[in-house]
């Protein structure tokens, strides 16, 4: 009887062996591709930050005037804004219009006050923020927390006494029209300026390397934000770019028309995506569209061409 009982129970104990065995192959699996799938996930953040991997920027000179605005972060340190007061010519006490510049993914903060102060002298305030991990600063880059914090310098600016926040403009560069976009969508601008700008970056890992759109994990979608927004838009990009082709400029522009107010693009022949004029576009056709707009102050202009070729 003991014997039989024995005999009974060793087939039964094969069983579990084996699915034991099969579980622990489908858990290495599912290990496998959590680790390939997170390291996907911090490949293409570097690949979208890569300014992030730069050296700090913190101890490039600053313009007489600009001010740095810190943030604190929750987990410590801090992230900046660069505000640029307006030189004129509104009038002292008057509130007058101001500008959100968003950079590129290779650059900082610091390498634009003066290029933008081509705004100041027009009567514009420019606030400047830097992306988290960027030019020194605390975190890491991500579509939430940098949307967050641009957020947060944007509130500010706009709870400034001389700012009038029903004349903020969003100017984006590259990386930058996804969050110039982002940040239109919650909080709408008098215009949106957007040089060599993409439909999202799900398209354009689509297009750069095939990759499905799904995977990409920050998705900064700009003609989605295009669609609704219904105000004046400048679209600027070179006709030879290769890291955002031509064609995201062409699809921005008919999402723009689908909301019943036309873009203004402009595209510039021989030119790619670094070498765009001034890094973001003509500042003739930025001072037209703005003029168009009604946002330029009258007579249109602070300064003259030979003021901006000295300025420069």
């Amino acid at each position: 009887m003991t014997k039989a009982s024995q005999h009974t129970s060793t087939p039964g104990a094969k069983g579990p062996r084996w699915r034991r065995a099969l579980l622990r192959l489908v858990a290495l699996a599912v290990v496998c591709v959590v680790l390939a799938g997170g390291g996907l996930w911090w490949f293409q953040r570097l690949l979208i930050y890569p300014g992030a991997l730069q050296e700090s920027s913190l101890n490039l000179p600053l313009p007489a005037g600009v001010e740095v605005w810190e943030r604190p972060l929750p987990e410590g340190g801090v992230v900046q804004a660069l505000w640029m007061p307006a030189r004129g010519p509104w009038g002292l006490g008057v509130p007058g219009p101001a500008v959100v510049f968003l950079h590129g993914n290779g650059e900082t903060a610091r390498q634009w006050p003066q290029e933008m102060a081509w705004y100041a002298k027009r009567g514009f305030g420019v606030l400047i923020p830097e992306y988290r991990g960027f030019g020194g600063a605390a975190g890491k880059p991500s579509e939430l927390g940098i949307l967050d914090d641009v957020e947060h310098f944007a509130q500010r600016l706009v709870d400034l006494p001389e700012v009038d926040p029903d004349r903020l403009i969003m100017h984006g560069r590259s990386l930058g029209t996804g969050f110039a976009a982002q940040l239109a969508a919650r909080r709408r601008p008098a215009a949106l300026v957007l040089g060599s700008a993409f439909t999202s970056l799900p398209d354009v890992a689509h297009d750069l390397m095939g990759l499905p759109r799904w995977m990409v994990c920050d998705k900064l979608r700009v003609a989605e934000v295009l669609r609704a927004y219904g105000g004046p838009v400048l679209l600027m990009h070179g006709d030879q770019d290769q890291v955002i082709p031509v064609a995201h400029a062409h699809a921005n522009a008919a999402a723009a028309a689908a909301s019943g107010t036309p873009a203004t693009l402009r595209v510039y022949a021989g030119t790619g995506h670094n070498n765009m004029p001034r890094g973001h576009g003509r500042w003739e056709d930025v001072q037209a569209f703005l003029d168009a707009a009604g946002l330029l102050p009258s007579p249109a202009s602070a300064g003259s061409s030979a003021d901006d070729a000295q300025a420069h």
